[in-house]
């Protein structure tokens, strides 16, 4: 491999500048074009498809949501709001709460990951505290994610 690289060397010295100026142009070049067309094109695109097939899953999603309606006949009970917010601590999420006063209880999760997200909804699920709804996006840093709960007890 060192003699390879030698005769390399001999070969590049033996080049008059005018020669190493065009050869290194050309070097580069062929290595923009390659740069290019074989890595950022292919990523671009396929950058592109995801977010296509993203956004078609999105609106197939809505369109079920929208054609099955609010849930019928779901009753829910009020949730303990010290229950919410020490699950939310202890899954490292901060809640940040909508709306005070009666109603139902709505808060925002910003810049979250999935799996704590998911893992707090599931742990209160399993504690018989499951959303009305749920509302959940791509931001830059995570997922905002919106939950409304029933009405919340002291």
């Amino acid at each position: 491999m060192s003699s390879l690289a030698s005769q390399a060397t001999q070969w590049w010295s033996a080049r008059a500048p005018r020669e190493r100026w065009m050869l290194g142009t050309m070097f580069v070049l062929i290595g923009a074009f390659v740069l290019w067309y074989g890595v950022l094109l292919p990523l671009d695109k396929w950058r592109l498809r995801s977010q296509r097939e993203y956004d078609q899953a999105a609106a197939q999603l809505q369109a079920i949501q929208q054609a099955l309606g609010p849930p019928q006949g779901v009753a829910r009970a009020p949730v303990p709001l010290a229950r919410i917010e020490s699950s939310a601590k202890a899954a490292g999420l901060q809640l940040q709460r909508d709306a005070q006063g009666a109603g139902p209880l709505a808060f925002r999760v910003d810049g979250a990951s999935a799996q704590a997200v998911f893992g707090w909804l599931d742990s209160l699920r399993e504690e018989g505290a499951a959303p009305l709804s749920l509302h959940v996006a791509r931001s830059e840093d995570g997922l905002q994610a919106r939950v409304v709960f029933a009405e919340a007890v002291p």
